[in-house]
């Protein structure tokens, strides 16, 4: 709810839960996309998020997306960097940006790896081709990350 509710979604972990169920039992699939990282999660909000994958894994049909929270030039997150304790490096900000937490894009990446291997091990279904999204693909190192 803390991270949802700096990202102004209107609802809260209960209702979006309810609406799972619900759509379930009328026999709806449920896609869900996820982003990870978003300024101001910590390590207790990214467990949360695993932990709510976990709890919903019989009414979750796919995980459409997965992605690292990266900055859209323009957009208020990048305006308002400040406000959000986020800093820009001069190259590449939109995946690079960083806080003093560790919120890096090296964490967040490992952190939507860890998401997809929640699924897969779930049985939730997830596609390894369009469903992880990294914008700087390193095939050799996302093989790497999803062994361990």
């Amino acid at each position: 709810d803390t991270v949802l509710e700096k990202m102004h979604k209107p609802f809260h972990i209960r209702e979006a839960e309810k609406v799972l169920k619900q759509s379930h039992d009328a026999q709806i699939e449920n896609h869900i996309n996820i982003i990870v990282g978003f300024p101001g999660e910590h390590e207790i909000d990214f467990n949360a998020t695993l932990a709510f994958i976990e709890r919903n894994r019989s009414t979750i049909t796919r995980v459409a997306n997965v992605h690292p929270c990266y900055l859209t030039p323009g957009a208020e997150l990048e305006k308002n960097c400040r406000k959000h304790d986020i800093t820009l490096p001069e190259k590449d900000f939109s995946l690079h940006w960083f806080d003093k937490r560790g919120n890096c894009y090296e964490e967040r990446r490992k952190r939507a790896l860890k998401v997809m291997n929640l699924t897969k091990e779930l049985g939730i279904g997830f596609d390894d081709k369009s469903a992880l999204i990294f914008i700087d693909d390193n095939l050799e190192e996302e093989k790497m990350l999803t062994k361990k």
